[in-house]
């Protein structure tokens, strides 16, 4: 069965979390899904022939508390406030229309500010739109137009004011990798999934890929992060060896260390 397939790779390949999009479900399947996958899942319903959202956590892989959950009733969006590792995070999946509708940004950006409070995010699914046209599609179309334009301003906006970083470009500043593709009426290839994760969160970001997809038309975008509960014993912090191989915390330290000492230097 296709779907089993599905859950079957997902334990394979021993992934801790998925963004499902396009699930095609409804109320009456969600206890089936669950024992099927052997997964915790939360969904935001669609029909059997459009829409649906999922968040999938492994069992196995990851031990979580659920604080609170949030979705909407089109199986357009489905948010998790967990605790993991001792830390409070917020995962939002999205299913974002096919149509440049500001106002699904609009509605969802609202929830998202008020459902997370001062929790760091990781915001992703289908966007449905590139970010950079120059590096994120290919058409062989003449002047072909920026679509979605007013629903990419909202978004690029909404980042910018809530320090949310669209990590796929931190990682490949000038790749041009794409998620999905058509032939008709003419060849075109475009980057519509994304992540967004709170600033903080970079460090704890080892890679982004895109990825063969299974049973789907849409690759598969992959974030791998590190999250490690920090261990206090007594007055004493442990700093995690595997920072000590992190680029860009070297880069932040070494640059506060010089801004340090110049500050130590002009008021001497």
């Amino acid at each position: 069965m296709k779907r089993q397939s599905v859950w079957d790779c997902f334990q394979k390949l021993q992934i801790d979390v998925v963004f499902l999009q396009e699930t095609h479900s409804v109320k009456a399947m969600e206890r089936a899904w669950i024992m099927e996958s052997k997964a915790h899942l939360y969904m935001s319903h669609g029909m059997t022939n459009s829409h649906g959202v999922a968040i999938l956590i492994c069992k196995s892989g990851v031990s979580f508390q659920l604080l609170n959950l949030k979705r909407d009733t089109e199986g357009r969006w489905v948010m998790l406030h967990i605790s993991l590792g001792g830390q409070h995070f917020v995962l939002c999946n999205i299913y974002a229309p096919n149509e440049d509708v500001p106002s699904f940004f609009e509605q969802i950006l609202e929830n998202l500010d008020m459902f997370r409070g001062q929790s760091p995010c990781i915001f992703g699914g289908d966007f449905n739109l590139p970010l950079d046209v120059e590096l994120d599609r290919y058409t062989q179309a003449k002047n072909p137009s920026h679509s979605h334009e007013m629903s990419h301003q909202m978004l690029i906006q909404w980042s910018e004011v809530n320090g949310f970083l669209d990590v796929w470009h931190v990682f490949h500043p000038d790749d041009h990798k794409y998620s999905w593709f058509t032939k008709t009426p003419c060849v075109y290839i475009v980057h519509l999934d994304w992540f967004f994760i709170s600033e903080e969160l970079l460090p704890l970001v080892k890679n982004v890929k895109i990825e063969h997809g299974f049973h789907s038309d849409h690759s598969a975008v992959s974030l791998e992060c590190v999250i490690v509960d920090v261990q206090y014993v007594g007055s004493h912090w442990h700093f995690p060896n595997y920072l000590t191989k992190d680029l860009l915390l070297e880069s932040y330290i070494d640059h506060a260390v010089k801004a340090a000492a110049w500050e130590a230097q002009g008021s001497a």
